[in-house]
């Protein structure tokens, strides 16, 4: 894994696959930062095909604490899953996972807009 500075936040990428490793809380505070699509590339400028692949992977360890983590969707963009460790909380998103994340498009908005109307 290699150190990234995002902010005022280190995550790590990894060098092979591209993924991304956000400890505990780090994937809020980069978030936090808006980002535009140019900058969510430039920090994950890995193929989203690539990652897409890697969601086929059953199990996969925490590179924290060895442990196996569980697959999660978020609750708004839910086409985007990604591994969260139960014990150290650490979240790690395929490539590409992180640029969808953060170019929240037209049709998920709407999506959002209609769940709220409906209640």
């Amino acid at each position: 894994m290699q150190p990234m500075r995002f902010g005022t936040t280190t995550i790590d990428r990894c060098l092979i696959c591209h993924g991304l490793w956000f400890d505990r809380h780090e994937l809020g505070r980069a978030r936090q930062h808006a980002c535009p699509r140019d900058l969510a590339r430039d920090i994950d400028p890995g193929n989203p095909f690539d990652g897409f692949a890697h969601n086929a992977q059953r199990s996969v360890d925490c590179p924290r604490c060895d442990r196996a983590m569980i697959r999660l969707a978020f609750p708004v963009q839910t086409h985007i899953d990604h591994e969260q460790c139960p014990h150290c909380g650490g979240i790690y998103l395929d490539a590409g996972e992180y640029t969808d994340l953060a170019t929240f498009n037209r049709a998920e908005r709407l999506r959002l807009w209609w769940r709220r109307v409906r209640g």
